[in-house]
């Protein structure tokens, strides 16, 4: 993936009101090279070359997004792109940047991260200040000894003292009251949260496994459908495809309601969740040490004379195209199949989002 940073002013820059505050964006090319940058102007994110972040990369829009400054704030906004703007695993169309705020560019695309600089806490007070106030606050709110004597005007501020020191510690312990209900009624949702994910996890299981059921069955359809050239056939056998691409969307949305896929995932591990999911086994339902053992067998295989072989005839026979395309179709990005075996240009040349 390539990222450049062209320092320009947008053409929109009119709409900026105020002095906005330093935003640092900081994005990670390779594993282990991030790279961050600063602004303080309104600017574009996009796969053009002439947007002011322009990131080449198979997800990312033409246009995909802009952080503009409004209103005393930054913002994001999605300029319309195909695979949108996720934080965490929901969509945004426009929404304010926090202090610290994460988003991909469609939901396996690149991640950026957003800071807007903080204010810098004013100066402490010279220690001599703190002194003579540390000895007014003991001399009217500090502890009466028994043969102390003051004046009228210290006597009465101290009784007014106490009498506020009572109100509030009436509306302190009702404070506590509330909070100690409110963290009982969190508990309770919490318990019955858990309850209701281990659900929603055994459904999310058991669609998964009706829908590798159905494909083996579609498979064996498909076969005896091509072989009749039956057109009625043919539509219920398209009604069954219907069905099962209708168990594949419920299975992704209950994927993304637990949390699968989480945002701080490095694209390697989801790219061996998503194999291991075409290869027929449940994200739901792996091991711990899962990826792990794949990763020790891709280094394994990635090292042997084979894999070199393999390479070699690919390129030989001009087969990388189409397994790059192939691989593509299912949802995987082509540059996993080697860059070295890759054609000039195949990274920016298949299926881009419009």
């Amino acid at each position: 993936m390539v990222i450049v940073i062209n320092y320009r002013p947008m053409t929109t820059s009119g709409r900026q009101t105020g002095v906005a505050p330093l935003l640092k964006l900081s994005m990670e090319l390779t594993p282990g090279d991030r790279r961050s940058f600063q602004f303080r102007r309104s600017f574009r994110i996009g796969r053009m070359e002439d947007c002011e972040v322009f990131v080449d990369n198979d997800f990312v829009s033409r246009y995909h997004a802009e952080i503009v400054f409004e209103n005393g704030r930054w913002w994001i906004r999605d300029l319309g792109s195909s695979n949108g703007i996720y934080i965490g695993t929901q969509r945004v169309e426009f929404t304010p940047i926090q202090h610290t705020t994460t988003i991909r560019l469609g939901i396996y695309g690149p991640e950026l991260s957003l800071e807007v600089e903080q204010p810098s806490t004013p100066d402490s007070p010279p220690a001599g200040s703190q002194t003579v106030l540390s000895r007014y606050v003991d001399h009217y709110f500090g502890k009466a000894t028994e043969d102390e004597t003051v004046g009228q005007h210290t006597m009465y501020v101290r009784q007014a003292f106490a009498h506020v020191q009572t109100k509030q510690k009436r509306k302190y312990d009702k404070i506590i009251a509330v909070l100690v209900v409110a963290m009982m009624v969190a508990g309770s949702y919490a318990f019955y949260e858990g309850l209701q994910n281990r659900k929603q996890k055994a459904i999310a299981e058991e669609l998964f496994y009706s829908m590798k059921s159905l494909d083996v069955e579609l498979a064996e359809l498909e076969g005896i459908v091509s072989e009749s050239h039956n057109q009625v056939a043919t539509e219920k056998l398209q009604k069954f495809r219907n069905r099962r691409n209708e168990i594949e969307k419920n299975y992704d949305h209950f994927l993304a309601t637990l949390h699968v896929y989480n945002p701080k995932m490095t694209e390697q591990q989801r790219l061996v969740l998503r194999v291991a999911r075409i290869f027929g086994e449940c994200e739901l339902d792996m091991p711990p040490d899962f990826e792990n053992e794949v990763n020790k067998y891709i280094k394994k295989w990635q090292s042997s004379p084979r894999f070199t072989r393999a390479i070699q005839t690919a390129k030989q026979n001009g087969y990388t195209a189409t397994i790059s395309q192939e691989m593509l179709a299912q949802g995987l990005p082509p540059q996993y199949f080697s860059e070295k075996a890759m054609p000039r240009g195949c990274g920016s040349s298949y299926r881009k989002p419009r």
